[in-house]
């Protein structure tokens, strides 16, 4: 139970966030958390990384490939109807 003793000891209002940690606290918890040297060096996850983004601009690539520029004027044409078609959007407040 939180006294007028004890509550600046937990008081959180010089925290940007909630979730923000102390000083204190982060040497409490500091032998918990896990070494830096147990994380693979950088180049090996931004290798693994672009990996991802290269294989997705390859699939992305290949679905473009089969497209026939008919294909893309129609549906760009489709979207475009329905970005510039009026709504029939009704707020209702209650007022």
């Amino acid at each position: 139970m939180r006294t007028e003793i004890t509550r600046p000891q937990y008081e959180r209002d010089s925290l940007r966030y909630a979730s923000d940690l102390s000083d204190a606290e982060c040497d409490l918890i500091a032998p918990y958390m896990p070494l830096p040297k147990d994380f693979p060096p950088p180049s090996t996850v931004q290798r693994a990384h672009l990996g991802s983004l290269a294989e997705a601009l390859e699939a992305f690539l290949a679905v473009l490939d089969r497209c026939t520029l008919a294909d893309v004027m129609k549906r760009r044409s489709a979207l475009m109807q329905l970005l510039t078609a009026p709504t029939d959007l009704r707020i209702h407040s209650q007022a």
